[in-house]
């Protein structure tokens, strides 16, 4: 049968999600508003900056970028495809604030990241990233993505949160 094993684009928008920000509201209250049954590391701590200082709305979208379940996608890789669909990744305070205003949202994935919410810590790069799946309880990680001796990779199946550029409205 021509075509039987003919590979497809993958690529699967899920929401948008509309969410109201607020950018005062201090992240350790949000990250307790997320529910999460488990918090790896010091995220509110992290020094994840807030360019914003007023309310606003986005709405987050959740994109998978790689193109089948086996292939292999490093973070400049996925910034670069973000970019060129008219997407940013969603900042830390619009991630965390994502997961407590929609945690029906999460399920069904086995761990969503932020790209807008990456930073290095000596000599490694790190990830916002929510994980649930199976037995693991949702959980909330400043996941390492890469250094000393270990790739900086995602493979098919994970999702992103991402804002569309352009889409931010002040409240």
């Amino acid at each position: 049968m021509p075509g039987l094993f003919r590979r497809r684009k993958r690529t699967r928008y899920y929401g948008p999600f509309p969410l109201a920000v607020n950018p005062v509201e201090p992240l350790e209250n949000l990250i307790e508003q997320g529910r999460f049954r488990r918090v790896k590391g010091d995220i509110a701590g992290a020094g994840f900056p807030d360019a914003r200082k007023e309310p606003y709305a986005v709405d987050i979208e959740l994109l998978e970028l790689c193109e089948s379940l086996y292939s292999i996608l490093g973070l400049p890789g996925a910034l670069s495809k973000l970019e060129a669909r008219g997407y940013r990744g969603a900042t830390a305070r619009e991630f965390i604030e994502f997961a407590a205003q929609h945690p029906e949202a999460q399920y069904g994935w086995s761990s969503v990241s932020a790209l807008g919410a990456v930073q290095e810590r000596g000599g490694e790069v790190h990830a916002l990233t929510i994980w649930d799946r199976g037995n693991f309880p949702r959980t909330l990680d400043l996941h390492r993505i890469s250094g000393p001796g270990y790739g900086s990779y995602w493979m098919g199946g994970h999702v992103f949160a991402a804002v569309k550029l352009g889409t931010e409205q002040a409240l």
